[in-house]
């Protein structure tokens, strides 16, 4: 499994420059957020992964297609502040737009009531884990092309980021709901 994991990290991270920055930044984050509930075994597998995804990472940043495309941006690249604010606004565009998709708020909806009957695994104590997550894949995926250009051009970095967007929405909103479930359990046993 350990092998499968390493060789499909290195495949994710080679198809995408968002996949370079968000995937060893999610090990990176799950080791540290994660730790008091893993074994030591699952923090060293993570480890382990995150050194692989470093390295795919790494290779990709440094491949000569990326810095042959950043010449064309010359004047407007690595500007800092520009960057992060407009990244910033983009990913509130973003996120409040996919959102407020009818389809989603429907199944964020249904999920809320009743995903909570379904689905056996504690995920409450993981909620701001997966909600930070769900905004910080987007603002990656547009800080990037804002820091190599100077503008957010095609969507295609946002359209990969969306997928993760949307999975790590539904499992916060799943998190939260059986949050508010156990809270309403202890208080009832306090009761009686």
């Amino acid at each position: 499994m350990m092998v499968l994991s390493a060789l499909l990290t290195i495949i994710s991270i080679g198809f995408n420059e968002v996949a370079a920055a968000f995937i060893p930044s999610f090990y990176l984050s799950a080791i540290i957020f994660l730790r008091r509930n893993l074994k030591t075994q699952q923090i060293r597998t993570l480890a382990i992964l995150l050194a692989i995804a470093i390295v795919s990472s790494t290779a990709v940043v440094l491949a000569p297609g990326n810095l042959v495309r950043s010449l064309n941006f010359e004047g407007q690249r690595f500007q800092i502040f520009h960057s992060l604010f407009y990244a910033s606004l983009q990913t509130i565009r973003f996120c409040i737009i996919w959102l407020l998709n009818p389809p989603v708020i429907i199944f964020s909806f249904l999920l809320f009531y009743m995903g909570k009957t379904y689905v056996k695994v504690n995920l409450a104590p993981y909620r701001y884990f997966y909600l930070g997550w769900s905004v910080v894949i987007v603002f990656i995926s547009v800080l990037l092309p804002y820091l190599a250009t100077g503008i957010l051009g095609q969507h295609h970095t946002v359209n990969y980021a969306y997928f993760f967007f949307l999975l790590l929405w539904l499992l916060t909103v799943l998190s939260f709901s059986q949050q508010i479930e156990f809270s309403k359990r202890s208080e009832e046993h306090t009761s009686e």
